[in-house]
């Protein structure tokens, strides 16, 4: 795409995004972030102390704004601040509720999936019978990724496109920003802070992986009575044989243990044949591309279990997709095809050809899946889940345009995914064609499908995450019902900013995000300590950035020799009404307050989940157990 034909003044956002296609929510957001928020006189709804126990305020001569935050080694818990008083005495005594969470208690596919006719035997619902799940997670796919989203790969996932219109979209759902901290959250229901996985990726010499002490999903419904199959990625921890898929719950597992595979046909990992099956080496798989794999290893798994159980026992089956996660491979056939050249119409960028087509081949994988539950009897009493793990990484071919920010940001091009659950029981209820826009998190699944789906309770387990079932299910979007999630934290991380495997020397290499709902019932995001990322351009992958002037805001093509602010890594943003995160509010005097009271639930968020990174630094080696 040329560059005079992306955005220019905020005036012209609407008119510039509705020639990109037709996305009402977005087409008058700019102007909007501009106008209203610089327009608002907001009267202190609050009064706080401008404290808090991070560094949040600019750094005056004498220092007097700055908390230290150095840690005290000689605590169990380093995540316990000991030098925050003054700001937890403050959010004591304006009453700050402390909430954890949620307590659980007590080929042929595509064109079958293209018609949807649900008044026939295999679409009606089975009462009485715990579903079964099928959850599905792609890699590194970002917003502008899925069809229904995107401007420049509208083709690329009809059946997904198909079965989220026919269900529920996820409008606010959120993850983590990057793969291992995700899969924790997915599997526990815990924000990373409490469980230890706050910080970086598994990588194949990594000696951490998620504590054992945690129960996680499968082993959840497991005791609910449900064969639990996985097939994909796991990215949790390698390093002893207890942190395998089949030692944590998962009755079979084929797949990889973490990201560096040479590419999607060659299981070489920093030198390490890695894909497995159970805890051997399946070095027959090599050659094999690793979407086909998946998807034929999931069908099989239906077969088998059909034959064995019966589709009448509850299955739950993951499959975590490798696509379209860096090296992204597409096979030389499907690239030189007549269908490849049609859906990458129009995009220049090489990685973007190639991760439009990887997004095609993982949908015709999950059209397989899903055409073998309808012919196996499952589907009409199946939940399917299609979910992300983090926003897309367009230096390696994903893009999350409009959203700013990429993969291992905060901002929402990092943490806002698309998400969408599916099922005949939804389409029975009047479901079908729905948009929940209230907030979702990753942690939400654990108590979503366990107990919502399953119906199945843990005792006295505390979780950060909450059942959105019945979100799912009842929710209007005009309802006016208090919603059951009002914030998001999306991480704290006191691992050096700078070298990224030391505890933090100084508060400002400490990093720190919120999404909270405020008084007047917008969303708002806080950012602390965090490095400036920009928009990335569809078709192109081109970085552009925000340039204000007199008149209003400009996005230009970014180029290395721009001179971008240093002292930018504090941001605010109205979520509400500027969800692309054009106008920073921080320094604006009018929403002191909001920023204030995020800060403040960070802090209470560190003080009461915060627990040790397991996280292990200056490891070498590609040795897997």
């Amino acid at each position: 795409m040329e560059g005079d034909a992306l955005l220019a003044t905020p005036s012209e956002v609407s008119a510039r995004i509705s020639l990109l296609g037709e996305h009402d929510d977005y087409k008058t957001l700019a102007d909007l972030a501009v106008q209203e928020n610089r327009a608002r006189n907001r009267e202190p709804s609050m009064v706080e102390a401008e404290r808090s126990c991070l560094v949040i305020t600019k750094e005056t001569e004498d220092n007097t704004n700055i908390i230290d935050t150095q840690p005290n080694t000689e605590t169990k818990k380093w995540g316990k601040m000991t030098v925050a008083t003054l700001a937890l005495f403050w959010i004591a005594a304006l009453g700050v509720r402390i909430s954890r969470g949620t307590s659980i208690t007590s080929s042929p596919a595509v064109s079958e999936m293209k018609s949807s006719t649900y008044d026939d035997d295999v679409n009606t619902p089975v009462k009485n019978q715990q579903p079964h799940i099928v959850l599905m997670l792609l890699d590194d796919a970002g917003w502008n990724d899925i069809g229904y989203n995107s401007y420049d790969m509208p083709r690329s996932s009809p059946v997904m496109d198909g079965l989220a219109t026919e269900g529920v979209k996820l409008d606010n759902y959120y993850s983590q920003p990057q793969c291992t901290p995700t899969r924790a959250s997915l599997m526990t229901g815990n924000y990373p802070i409490s469980i230890g996985m706050q910080h970086d990726c598994i990588t194949p010499g990594s000696p951490w992986g998620l504590p054992l002490e945690y129960a996680i999903m499968p082993e959840m419904l497991q005791q609910a009575g449900y064969r639990t199959h996985m097939v994909g990625k796991w990215d949790l921890g390698h390093v002893v044989k207890d942190m395998w898929p089949t030692s944590r719950g998962f009755d079979s597992w084929l797949g990889f243990t973490c990201k560096g595979l040479l590419n999607y046909f060659t299981y070489d990992n920093s030198g390490y044949p890695d894909i497995q099956r159970g805890f051997s080496a399946l070095l027959s798989a090599n050659g094999t591309y690793s979407t086909t794999l998946f998807r034929d290893e999931s069908i099989s798994i239906l077969t088998t279990h059909a034959e064995t159980y019966g589709v009448e026992h509850p299955l739950f089956l993951y499959i975590a997709f490798n696509a379209i996660h860096d090296t992204i491979t597409v096979p030389g056939s499907f690239k030189e095809s007549e269908l490849n050249a049609q859906i990458t119409e129009n995009i220049t960028n090489t990685k973007r050809q190639k991760a439009s087509g990887a997004m095609y081949l993982a949908d015709e994988a999950v059209g397989a899946v899903v055409y073998q539950l309808k012919e196996l009897d499952y589907y009409k009493n199946s939940v399917l889940v299609v979910i992300s793990d983090n926003g897309g990484s367009p230096v390696d071919g994903s893009n999350n345009w409009p959203l700013r920010g990429a993969k291992k940001t905060y901002f929402q091009g990092g943490v806002r995914v698309f998400g969408f659950v599916h099922s005949p029981v939804l389409i029975a209820a009047g479901r079908g064609n729905t948009k929940v826009k209230s907030l979702f998190h990753v942690s939400d699944w654990v108590p979503t499908l366990v107990e919502g789906v399953a119906g199945y309770t843990t005792g006295e387990t505390v979780l950060d995450g909450v059942n959105q079932w019945n979100v799912i299910m009842n929710r209007k979007e005009d309802d006016g019902a208090t919603p059951i999630r009002t914030e998001v934290l999306h991480n704290i991380d006191y691992m050096d900013t700078e070298t990224g495997s030391d505890i933090a020397s100084e508060p400002k290499h400490i990093t720190a995000a919120m999404t909270a709902q405020y008084d007047d019932l917008h969303l708002y995001k806080v950012i602390i300590h965090s490095d400036i990322d920009y928009w990335y351009a569809p078709f192109t992958n081109d970085v552009y950035h925000m340039v204000e002037y007199e008149d209003g805001y400009q996005l230009e093509l970014y180029t290395d020799t721009d001179d971008e602010p240093t002292n930018e890594n504090h941001f605010l943003f109205d979520i509400s009404t500027d969800p692309l995160e054009i106008v920073n509010l921080w320094d604006d005097q009018d929403f002191r307050n909001v920023r204030t009271k995020l800060i403040n639930q960070i802090c209470v968020s560190w003080e009461t989940r915060m627990v040790d990174t397991v996280y292990r630094s200056g490891v070498t080696g590609s040795k897997k157990n």
